[in-house]
């Protein structure tokens, strides 16, 4: 009972401002993809790639997304279809303002905003390490 209060009231009161920051990761890193530090190298000047951009691609997208995709794309939509996210207001459980609910919250799981997320703390985390030699 503890547990779905604190959910009722974190989401009530602060469920705007995840999305809210969820939004400002896709604009930095939309800003750090296309400015003047969308040219810095990982690794250094003189770096070169190990991979190429296809490959890095196919492996983010294979293990960050693969065992997801294939359980979670199904289960995901359907737990949120009976248990609707009381961040959309009182919806009825299995009717079509459930199902919107539960694809917008689908959408926003598994959407480009956990892939800025990603990015924008794993570039830190690079950049630091290999860039400014810091562990």
């Amino acid at each position: 009972m503890f547990f779905e209060n604190a959910l009722d009231v974190i989401s009530n009161t602060t469920g705007w401002f995840m999305i809210f920051a969820a939004n400002i990761f896709i604009a930095a890193a939309l800003y750090f993809a296309f400015s003047r530090y969308g040219t810095i190298v990982i690794g250094g000047k003189k770096a070169k790639p190990e991979f190429s951009r296809f490959a890095w691609c196919s492996m983010l997208l294979s293990a960050g997304m693969g065992i997801g995709l294939l359980f979670w794309s199904v289960a995901e939509p359907i737990l949120h279809l009976g248990e609707p996210s009381p961040m959309f207001g009182a919806i009825e459980p299995n009717s079509a303002s459930a199902a919107q609910a539960a694809m917008a919250s689908t959408f926003f799981h598994w959407g480009i905003h956990p892939w800025a997320i990603y990015s924008i703390v794993g570039l830190g985390l690079a950049f630091f390490s290999y860039n400014k030699g810091l562990p």
